[in-house]
């Protein structure tokens, strides 16, 4: 069996996490593969957006906050399918399905 994580860089709780299911996998002999889904867009859109991330929450909290509850209030209008962040993100589809 063949497992792969999709992770990304936007405050490395999300690698962590990846990283400690993969140990299990590694022990038991099995393979896994993480990846950075924000790399299948591009690696200057994943440096972006994480670079961004990070900034903002460690020196805007309040705006990160509002930003959350904004998208968890409404989440078909921020992420939905005619979305544009859902359409922004499926631009790497294509490269994470080959």
């Amino acid at each position: 069996m063949k497992t792969l994580i999709l992770s990304c860089n936007t405050g490395q709780g999300h690698n962590s996490c990846a990283t400690a299911i993969k140990e299990v996998y590694d022990r038991e002999g099995e393979c896994c593969v993480i990846e950075d889904a924000l790399r299948f867009i591009s690696p200057h859109a994943s440096d972006f957006i994480s670079g961004w991330h990070v900034r903002i929450y460690r020196h805007l909290p309040t705006v990160f906050k509002f930003s959350y509850n904004i998208i968890e209030k409404f989440p078909n209008v921020t992420f939905g399918d005619k979305s544009a962040s859902y359409k922004f993100f499926a631009l790497g589809a294509k490269k994470l399905v080959e």
